[in-house]
C-alpha cells in the first residue's frame, strides 16, 4: 500500500464519434496519437520520476507513487509535486483540446490517497479509493477537471487556493484556465 495522486483521462463522445460513417481508421488513430501527445508532453517534466501509466481505450490512467508524501506527516504534497501534477492535468486538455474534433471533449479526474499496487495478467496496476474516486469523477467533466477535497485541501496548504463547483459525493468541478492560472506561479522542477 502506498499513498497516490491519481487521474482518469476519458474522451468524451469519442464512441459515438469514432463509428459514424465516413470516419476513417487513420482519423480515430490521429485523434488518439494527439490526445497522447499532449499528455506526454505536459508530463515530461523532472518533477515525475515515479510515474504509472495505462491506456484505456479512449483514455489512460496516471498514479504518481513515489517521491512527493512524506509519510510522518499528514497527507500533503512535497516539492510543490500536487501542483506540478495539477498543472499537467490541465496541460493536457488545453493542448489536447485545439486538436480534437469539435464533437469531442475531454475528462479529468484527479483523486489522492492510499491505494495498493498488484499484478494483473503480468503487468503493474492499482487498485483503492482514490482510483475508484478518480475514475468516477471524471465522468462529469467536459473539458475541465473534478477534483477530490482531499485534492484541494492538499494543494491549498501548498498555497494553490482552487474554487469550483461542488458536486455532491463527486468533488469540485475546476476550470481547466483556472487550474493553469492557479500553478502558473512557479515553474516546474
Amino acid at each position: 500500500k502506498c499513498c497516490a495522486l491519481v487521474a482518469f483521462f476519458d474522451l468524451r463522445g469519442f464512441t459515438k464519434w469514432s463509428t459514424t460513417p465516413g470516419i476513417s481508421s487513420k482519423e480515430i488513430q490521429d485523434v488518439v496519437w494527439n490526445f497522447e501527445l499532449a499528455f506526454q508532453d505536459a508530463f515530461s517534466g523532472n518533477w515525475c520520476k515515479f510515474l504509472f501509466t495505462k491506456g484505456t481505450g479512449d483514455g489512460f490512467m496516471i498514479v504518481s507513487e513515489e517521491g512527493w508524501y512524506e509519510p510522518t506527516k499528514p497527507l500533503t504534497f512535497s516539492d510543490g509535486h500536487g501542483k506540478d501534477f495539477c498543472r499537467a492535468c490541465a496541460t493536457t486538455i488545453s493542448n489536447a483540446r485545439k486538436s480534437l474534433p469539435t464533437e469531442l471533449a475531454i475528462g479529468c479526474g484527479i483523486a489522492v490517497g492510499e491505494i495498493t499496487q498488484l499484478y494483473v495478467l503480468g503487468r503493474p496496476d492499482y487498485i483503492g479509493p482514490a482510483v475508484n474516486e478518480a475514475s468516477k469523477i471524471q465522468s462529469v467533466t467536459y473539458d475541465e477537471i473534478c477534483m477530490t477535497e482531499a485534492v484541494l485541501d492538499c494543494l491549498e496548504a501548498d498555497g494553490i487556493i482552487l474554487t469550483g463547483k461542488p458536486l455532491p459525493g463527486k468533488g469540485y468541478r475546476v476550470a481547466t484556465e483556472s487550474v493553469l492560472a492557479a500553478c502558473a506561479i512557479s515553474k516546474t522542477k
